[in-house]
């Protein structure tokens, strides 16, 4: 980045900080809000297709980047969710995600994640998932399955009703999944 681009954002950051905080705030509560409420609403349902307990008091915000993480942030992607953590298989994300597609500008998309603990079952899973869903379920990055529909500006007041309906979703999908599928020595 030049010098004249770098004074340029730097101007532009002391003339608009406090209005940008403030619009990340009212973001981030709305989100945190609403995915909360999606997550503890589906919660049994996702217990039961998981074959796993989970407590409601797992369920934390999940802000990428976060202030630790400017300095390395690329820019490429972030992430407003709450975050589900079921213990010994997966963390659940849920929320918006911002990211680009083959080098594009980054769009808001509402998603549910899963980002499993354990290799193999992640592999087991992405199998059985892909022969179930012929394509819905994207894999991630990180040991991630996950469905997300883009979301624009026009759609905010329907963000909820979206994200209950990729819970659901998944809550089909996942309860479909052969209970082996969970074991890390299956192959």
């Amino acid at each position: 980045m030049n010098q004249d681009v770098k004074s340029a954002l730097f101007e532009e950051g002391l003339l608009s900080y406090i209005d940008a905080l403030g619009a990340f705030k009212a973001l981030y509560q709305e989100v945190w809000s609403r995915s909360t409420q999606s997550i503890e609403a589906n919660l049994d349902s996702l217990e039961g297709s998981l074959r796993r307990s989970v407590s409601r008091d797992s369920i934390r915000p999940y802000v990428y980047p976060d202030g630790t993480q400017l300095n390395s942030w690329d820019g490429s992607s972030t992430w407003v969710a709450a975050k589900l953590t079921v213990p010994g298989l997966c963390q659940v994300y849920a929320g918006i995600s911002w990211w680009g597609e083959h080098g594009s500008s980054p769009e808001p998309r509402v998603i549910v994640d899963f980002a499993f603990d354990n290799r193999q079952v992640f592999a087991n899973l992405s199998q059985a998932v892909r022969d179930l869903t012929g394509g819905t379920v994207k894999i991630g990055t990180y040991k991630e399955l996950f469905i997300a529909e883009a979301i624009g500006r026009t759609d905010t007041g329907c963000f909820a009703e979206r994200l209950d309906g990729i819970f659901k979703e998944w809550i089909d999908i996942l309860g479909k999944v052969p209970p082996e599928t969970y074991s890390p020595a299956q192959q």
